[in-house]
């Protein structure tokens, strides 16, 4: 599914490898370095059956103390679950 956004958020829902399966999710925001902003997220995606999440064309900037992968100046993304799979296509504004 094709979203129009400026910036997203990847991580994953808190969890314990062997006690509770580790859950990708994804925030898509309106602005850049959406983890300094209140405002953030307008919608969020979770995806229960991916165990991989492959980035395509994302300048990925990786926020150590939160073990968040964060992705700005989005023209859209395309977010695909193939299988175990989570393929998420940047299209970065130039």
């Amino acid at each position: 599914m094709e979203y129009k956004t400026k910036a997203l958020i990847i991580g994953r829902k808190k969890g314990f490898m062997g006690f509770k399966k580790l859950e990708p999710f994804i925030e898509l925001c309106d602005v850049n370095d959406p983890h300094k902003s209140p405002d953030c997220p307008k919608k969020i995606l979770e995806f229960p059956k991916c165990k991989e999440v492959k980035i395509i064309n994302g300048n990925v900037k990786y926020m150590v103390a939160g073990n968040d992968l964060i992705i700005n100046d989005l023209e859209k993304v395309t977010i695909e679950e193939h299988n175990s799979d989570l393929i998420v296509k940047c299209v970065h504004k130039l």
